[in-house]
């Protein structure tokens, strides 16, 4: 019996053991997790939770533990609309003359050019007010009506 209690003592410590590196398994990876979420306002970097930029510029040098995010507005034809850590602004949309578009609205840094259509012309493809086709309106002949309005957007 004496080889019986010692295998179940090895058992024990064997299952000791796993327990305690289960446990630390556990607390690494919680603290772990908790170190990469980071706050609304925030984005994760290099393990740090570092603030973003505001709408209308980019970041130009993350943050560090001696400094905070270093940011730069955009500028020539570019944007960013909302808060981000983007490295490079986004290019403003060029509204194309051979799909009929004119500029409805001009690009500014903090939104995107939208697009419309000439005086005289409908949108056949949109969406959420800007335009991405123009057409010519039909001119219906005398004794005839719309069948179907088109939308200038």
């Amino acid at each position: 019996m004496p080889s019986g209690g010692r295998s179940s003592q090895a058992l024990r410590s064997v299952l000791r053991s796993m327990l305690r590196i289960f446990g630390i398994f556990l607390i690494t990876q919680l603290c772990h997790s908790e170190a990469q979420q980071c706050d609304p306002g925030e984005y994760e970097i290099n393990g740090e939770c570092c603030p973003m930029c505001s709408a209308g510029s980019r970041v130009v040098k993350h943050c560090r533990l001696s400094r905070s995010t270093t940011c730069m507005p955009c500028v020539d034809d570019t944007y960013t609309e909302q808060p981000n850590h983007l490295t490079k602004c986004m290019r403003c949309k060029v509204c194309d003359a051979g799909a009929r578009l004119m500029v409805k609205e001009k690009c500014t840094y903090r939104k995107n050019t939208v697009c419309g259509c000439a005086p005289g012309d409908f949108c056949r493809h949109g969406a959420g007010g800007d335009c991405e086709m123009c057409s010519a309106s039909t001119i219906c002949l005398p004794g005839f009506k719309v069948k179907i309005l088109g939308k200038a957007m």
